[in-house]
């Protein structure tokens, strides 16, 4: 329920800097006849405001919060199970750093395999409509249309068939990101010696959100094309896969392109990480 709880939370606070880093993202080198080009982040912003309203940066919400919330429960419970089991390693300091900040990592990122399963067709809806509002002909009015719009033009592939994508995202990402929070926890328990305050979580969190962020940024540009290309017309999608995808994103814009919206992905990932831990550790103070 904590995990549940503090996913939404941040999910509903950092929306509007999702929507600019799938946007940004997205565009590419794509022609101005077909999407509306922003160059940095402030114009994204400005713009979209301007143009659709503020109310366009909650497209696609619904669709992340039906997953967040489950798929958050269970990661927090078995990210919290294994920690109970390795407690008592705890003491043996030659062991304490790996026992308690890189091995729970690495049992999470099994139910992360699993999750990013579950989670990539919610994730492709909460994507198309988040570039939607930058095509110059839009497709997707709500959720419930998206989806049947994606499953009569693409059947069941269109909503699976990148789910390789993300876990080759997410793996590594879960690994970063738990073990930076709890290595970056660990260090400050040596020094503060009381209990953390909820700035310790927070200072945590944006740490493990920042580094796993700017890690796997890449890869989130690459993934971010695959399943947003559909919604452009047929004969500007360009990618076939994966290795297709990167060939063509270095042809064309060189390794500048592996972080367009990288500045985005870490506005948004590093306050949502720091709101994620603190609201996490606080609820499980209330609960």
């Amino acid at each position: 329920l904590c995990g549940a709880a503090s996913r939404v939370t941040a999910a509903v606070c950092m929306c509007p800097a999702d929507t600019v880093k799938t946007r940004l993202q997205f565009q590419g080198v794509l022609p101005t006849t077909t999407v509306t080009r922003y160059r940095n982040i402030s114009e994204a912003f400005v713009s979209i405001i301007r143009n659709e309203g503020p109310l366009a940066f909650t497209r696609g919400l619904g669709a992340r919060i039906m997953y967040v919330a489950p798929s958050s429960a269970f990661t927090f419970l078995c990210y919290e199970e294994l920690k109970s089991s390795l407690s008592k390693y705890g003491t043996q300091s030659s062991k304490s750093v790996f026992l308690s900040s890189i091995l729970p990592s690495i049992g999470l990122i099994f139910g992360r395999f699993i999750g990013s399963a579950i989670r990539t067709p919610f994730d492709i809806i909460k994507q198309r409509l988040q570039v939607d509002g930058s095509l110059q002909n839009k497709k997707y009015k709500n959720t419930v249309q998206a989806i049947k719009v994606v499953w009569n033009t693409e059947g069941l592939r269109g909503f699976l068939g990148t789910v390789h994508v993300a876990i080759i995202r997410d793996v590594p990402f879960t690994l970063f990101y738990y073990s930076c929070y709890e290595t970056v926890k660990s260090f400050q328990s040596h020094y503060v010696r009381k209990d953390l305050s909820i700035l310790n979580h927070l200072a945590s969190g944006a740490c493990a959100g920042a580094f796993s962020s700017i890690l796997t940024a890449p890869m989130d540009v690459v993934k971010t094309q695959l399943q947003t290309q559909a919604a452009l017309p047929r004969e500007e999608r360009d990618y076939k896969g994966i290795a297709d995808a990167v060939r063509s994103i270095w042809r064309t814009e060189g390794w500048k392109g592996f972080t367009r919206g990288l500045g985005a992905r870490v506005l948004y990932i590093t306050p949502s990480a720091a709101i994620v831990w603190s609201s996490y550790e606080t609820y499980k103070k209330l609960f």
